[in-house]
């Protein structure tokens, strides 16, 4: 599938509002429009859940997002994904208010062991993680294949005890995502770390507002 067909048929599933695969990116909300991206970037393909049931999968999401949905996410249409030859699983929660649309994203990684076929939660991002993400391979250019942006992007499992704040690790090394929130501005800070090289530490100015964007 070309990567243009990819994009569209991503954000149809993400989306769940999207009428025709001619609809631009930019039409979606900016939440949307990052998740779109990053699950093209690592390769990501979509499965209905209810259509092809994995039940200790869901039993890890259940147990994940118990707290996301007592805050009032729910999740992102019938869709969760696949990618790195179906090893984890991405889910999308969303949150919504009546008054203005979607807040915010929270999206729920997990790894399955090879060994045994179970699966475990290794990460969640947040909208400003997936902005945080999206810049940093508009810095460093996009990945020139999907395992590059898998190794680089994508969670693996560690034990709890050896999880840092604003910190996970990637199959090539770490990334740091840190919310800075001041009064007239947000701010990311970003580090990205790869065979012990750190090939990125900068700051942004984040666009996330935690407010609706959706264009009416």
């Amino acid at each position: 599938m070309k990567r243009r067909t990819f994009l569209c048929a991503s954000i149809l599933s993400v989306a769940g509002a999207v009428k025709a695969l001619a609809t631009p990116v930019s039409f979606l909300p900016l939440q949307q429009q990052w998740l779109a991206k990053y699950l093209v970037a690592v390769g990501a393909h979509p499965v209905n859940h209810w259509l092809a049931p994995d039940q200790d999968l869901n039993r890890q999401l259940q147990t994940a997002s118990a707290s996301f949905l007592k805050s009032g996410y729910r999740a992102l249409g019938t869709t969760h994904y696949y990618c790195n030859n179906d090893q984890v699983a991405v889910f999308p929660l969303a949150l919504h208010a009546p008054e203005t649309g979607m807040i915010d994203l929270a999206v729920l990684f997990f790894t399955k062991n090879t060994a045994t076929h179970s699966w475990k939660y290794t990460h969640t991002f947040s909208g400003f993680d997936l902005e945080a993400v999206g810049k940093v391979m508009e810095r460093l250019g996009m990945p020139t294949h999907e395992q590059q942006a898998i190794d680089r992007f994508v969670p693996v499992y560690q034990v709890p005890h050896q999880r840092r704040p604003f910190t996970f690790q990637t199959a090539a090394g770490m990334l740091q995502l840190k919310v800075i929130l001041e009064s007239q501005e947000t701010w990311l800070d970003v580090k990205v770390v790869e065979d012990r090289t750190t090939l990125l530490d900068s700051r942004f100015i984040s666009r996330h507002t935690l407010h609706n964007t959706t264009v009416v």
